[in-house]
């Protein structure tokens, strides 16, 4: 009996993991496009000087308000992220529970 909790836990665990490493490579993929797509707007790649001299312009009065609206985004991603992972694990467990619950009934 201590064996099977051994093994349910350490699957759990497994499960717990796995679905971090995703929520992470979902957060750096996120972050590397965003970072790649923002350096070419700041680069203003394309058109003439007359575009670029607009688009330096326009970067020089950029707030600190609008640099952070894509940090607000990040953290808004992997916070909401981290909430569907922590309701899939505990969806995760109440079945399992009430799986083992209901395998141990009939047992008896």
């Amino acid at each position: 009996m201590q064996r099977k909790k051994e093994k349910r836990a350490v699957f759990f665990l497994h499960l717990l993991l796995h679905e971090m490493i995703r929520v992470l490579y979902i957060v750096v993929t996120l972050e590397e496009a965003t970072t790649i797509r923002v350096n070419a707007l700041r680069e203003g790649q394309g058109g003439d000087e007359r575009e670029r001299e607009k688009k330096q312009r326009r970067r020089e009065n950029e707030s600190l308000f609008q640099c952070g609206e894509v940090e607000s985004i990040y953290l808004l991603v992997i916070l909401v992220l981290l909430s569907l992972l922590l309701l899939r694990m505990i969806v995760i467990f109440a079945v399992a529970k009430i799986a083992t619950r209901t395998y141990h009934d009939r047992s008896f």
